[in-house]
């Protein structure tokens, strides 16, 4: 697993072909079988569900306290929705985020709220004796509040990041079709 706080990304990638810069951003990547068969549009849902349990009080936490200040929130039953009918097209929803757009390896998510705006870049990238999987952070303050937000989350977000992307790999090598 290795973390990247200065991005190496092609000026192509979806998250740096609007030109716009972000006050925080990473990636995180791990190394899958070659032979693993996954598509881009996969990685989203993968995403959410590869968050360990333990951390989903958190979120309940945040959204509470988004709720009362007024922040963007979903509900446990708007996502289970939103994903029973993912299927990875731009502008579909999981929790708050939305596919905003995808290319044959990169699918780029994120919200734009009062506080901050936030993207996640899910990219595969295949290589002879390996493919390579990334998921981008990318964070834009739009006024003290969010730098306020971010510093508390920033932590809890390094944190979990590593361990979700580890999640991400055991999730797609497991129900992965192999070439023989």
């Amino acid at each position: 697993m290795s973390q990247k706080s200065d991005l190496k990304l092609s000026i192509n990638s979806l998250a740096l072909r609007s030109g716009q810069e972000y006050d925080y951003s990473d990636t995180f990547s791990i190394n899958l079988d070659p032979k693993t068969m996954t598509q881009v549009e996969d990685l989203f849902p993968i995403f959410f569900n590869s968050i360990p349990k333990i951390f989903i009080i958190l979120i309940i936490i945040r959204e509470a306290g988004a709720k009362l200040i007024g922040l963007k929130t979903s509900s446990k039953k708007e996502f289970e929705n939103h994903l029973k009918n993912y299927t990875g097209e731009i502008g579909q929803r999981l929790a708050l985020a939305e596919v905003l757009e995808k290319s044959s390896n990169e699918l780029l998510t994120g919200l734009d709220d009062k506080h901050l705006n936030f993207k996640l870049l899910f990219g595969l990238k295949k290589y002879d004796e390996s493919i390579e999987l990334k998921v981008g952070t990318y964070v834009i303050f739009n006024n003290w509040m969010g730098k306020l937000y971010f510093f508390f989350v920033k932590p809890i977000h390094r944190f979990l990041m590593p361990i979700i992307v580890k999640n991400m790999k055991k999730r797609i090598q497991a129900k992965s079709i192999t070439k023989p």
